[in-house]
């Protein structure tokens, strides 16, 4: 798949179809800026609403982990701009309904995001597993065969643990990234 390619070759996969040209995407964005998509009478109901469930979330949310409610007015107007923006990608003068579903679902998703990333990551905001997965791939020989005893102490200095390590090379092993021996004692790439 195109997310394993790229982490094993550092470079695109060749391509099955004719990528849009940035000439035609700079015309279609520059057309579609033009459009200034208003919100009809029946939906102002259903974002009202759906503002006024998501801010009751979050506080109960907030209140569980004893936290502050992050659900403001700038969140909904995120709503509507990202609303405005998924009409404006079809040229439509009218937000729909479907455009502000998917904008409220693209700010739950962001949301929770963050809280991964607040659960997941290192100081400078990156996955674990994923900067663990870059010290493997920076680290594997031209033989395809890394050994685990080169890369733990690597992985180590840089304030991963062994934990860490084990949770990067399973997730990988599942992705049919990388594959370990049963001693655990060398790490291979899985050829494609």
């Amino acid at each position: 798949n195109h997310v394993t390619h790229v982490h094993r070759y550092k470079k695109h996969p060749e391509l099955d179809f004719e990528p849009l040209s940035p000439a035609f995407i700079r015309a279609y964005v520059s057309q579609a800026k033009n459009v200034e998509p208003y919100v009809p009478e029946e939906l102002q109901n259903i974002i009202v609403e759906e503002y006024v469930s998501m801010r009751q979330e979050d506080a109960s949310d907030a209140k569980a982990a004893g936290a502050q409610a992050l659900v403001t007015a700038r969140q909904l107007l995120s709503v509507l701009r990202m609303a405005q923006a998924l009409a404006r990608l079809r040229f439509d003068e009218e937000i729909s309904h479907s455009d502000v579903t998917e904008a409220i679902r693209l700010m739950k998703a962001s949301k929770a995001s963050l809280e991964d990333d607040e659960n997941n990551s290192g100081a400078n905001g990156t996955d674990i597993v994923t900067r663990i997965y870059g010290i493997i791939r920076d680290l594997m020989p031209e033989s395809g065969v890394l050994k685990y005893s080169e890369l733990e102490p690597v992985c180590l200095a840089k304030g991963f643990t062994t934990n860490h390590l084990e949770r990067c090379l399973d997730e990988y092993e599942q992705l049919n990234v990388l594959q370990v021996n049963a001693a655990r004692t060398k790490i291979t790439f899985v050829e494609t």
